[in-house]
């Protein structure tokens, strides 16, 4: 036993400095009488999340949890989660096809007062999720193009964010493939929320061809560097002329 101050470190605790007060002395007294309790091993410590003592902790499995604890009751685990693009803007995703994201109807329905909850770039229908990423005229005109570029039915019909999701899986292609087109879609989504941000805040009205360029030139950076996909370059990307790559 080692004595310190006026009591004993009794598992040698390897302390770097004596107590400065009776109370330090008495937390060093109580860590003991805790750790007396307790098993040890001389095996390697590892970090383990506590709901999942069974399993060693990591990103996967903290996304896994924190997705799990904002589910509601009659909610089930999202199933397109897609590592092709970050945390954020899966988030993004997930909770507008959850309708939590602050567009102008879920706002009132929060108590939130506003003047009116028309949707400020059509200036036309109510703001609601679907309405602002997907019936909206300006976010249609996106769509179109985006289709077009993708080579895709400009006809697909959908009636929800989840429902443009599930329509991929009927489309013919590969895993591969289709994860790359849930990719895109998820940052289209994403680029027309930050345009409408930028016209309801800042009051700046952004040109579709502008924010069509922009989808392009960011899926094309997200996914090059989080698909590691080396052979793909941005001139055969501008014409999506993938087809040989993501197979």
């Amino acid at each position: 036993m080692c004595k310190v101050g006026g009591g004993y470190n009794q598992l040698g605790l390897g302390l770097e400095a004596y107590p400065r007060s009776t109370r330090e002395l008495q937390q060093i007294e109580e860590l003991e009488r805790i750790l007396l309790d307790e098993k040890t091993s001389d095996k390697e410590d590892v970090w383990k999340w506590g709901p999942r003592n069974n399993e060693i902790i990591s990103v996967a499995l903290l996304r896994d949890e924190i997705t799990k604890s904002s589910l509601e009751p009659n909610d089930v685990p999202w199933k397109h989660w897609n590592k092709w693009v970050p945390p954020k803007v899966n988030l993004f995703i997930w909770r507008a096809i959850k309708g939590r994201i602050a567009v102008k109807v879920e706002l009132v329905k929060r108590g939130v007062q506003l003047e009116n909850q028309i949707c400020s770039r059509c200036n036309k229908e109510e703001e609601s999720v679907n309405h602002l990423l997907l019936s909206c005229l300006k976010s249609r005109a996106v769509w179109w193009n985006v289709l077009i570029w993708l080579k895709l039915p400009v006809q697909m019909n959908y009636n929800s964010c989840e429902d443009l999701f599930d329509k991929i899986e009927e489309l013919n292609g590969s895993k591969v493939w289709k994860n790359l087109i849930k990719a895109i879609f998820m940052i289209t989504f994403w680029h027309i929320w930050k345009f409408r941000n930028d016209k309801e805040f800042n009051k700046k009205e952004g040109l579709i061809s502008e924010l069509v360029e922009g989808i392009k030139e960011l899926s094309y950076l997200w996914i090059k560097e989080r698909a590691r996909l080396k052979n793909l370059v941005w001139e055969r990307w501008k014409e999506f002329n993938v087809r040989d790559i993501i197979k």
